[in-house]
This record gives structure tokens, C-alpha cells and sequence, in this order.
């Protein structure tokens, strides 16, 4: 199993108080880095309403997610339609 790594994380865009974020999965699957509470290394950092931009490298996929709920325990996200 992947952990979330900082490093591989970056802020996109900022606007109108709302992050878009990229994240590089490098190796994590879908599954990992859609899960509750992946990225609770920025749980101080990213707010409801904010984007991810995920990253498959190996795939050559990009997955958006929405930050659902940030309850400061557990960072909860959502797959964008």
C-alpha cells in the first residue's frame, strides 16, 4: 500500500478562496488515493470545496476529486463527475 507524500504534492491554482491541488500518485492506485483519509497529511492545508488533481503516471490517467469533509481527523474526498 501507498502513503501520501507531501512532496508529491502541489498547489495548481488559488482562487476566490478555493485550491486546485495536483497531486503526482507515482505507484498509488485509484483506490488508494481515493480513499477517506488519504490525505490527512493536509488536513491543515486543504478545506471543503477544494480540488485534486490526481495523476497516474503509469497510466497516463488524471483523476479529479473534491474535498468532502475536513472534520481535522480525516480528510474525506469524492470523485468530480
Amino acid at each position: 500500500m501507498s502513503s501520501f507524500k507531501i512532496r508529491d504534492m502541489g498547489v495548481a491554482n488559488y482562487c476566490m478562496g478555493f485550491t486546485t491541488w495536483y497531486y503526482n500518485a507515482k505507484g498509488a492506485t485509484y483506490d488508494e488515493v481515493t480513499s477517506a483519509g488519504f490525505f490527512n497529511g493536509m488536513k491543515d492545508m486543504v478545506k471543503v470545496g477544494d480540488v485534486i488533481m490526481i495523476s497516474h503516471l503509469e497510466t497516463g490517467h488524471t483523476t479529479m476529486i473534491s474535498v468532502f469533509n475536513n472534520d481535522s481527523i480525516n480528510v474525506i474526498t469524492a470523485k468530480l463527475l
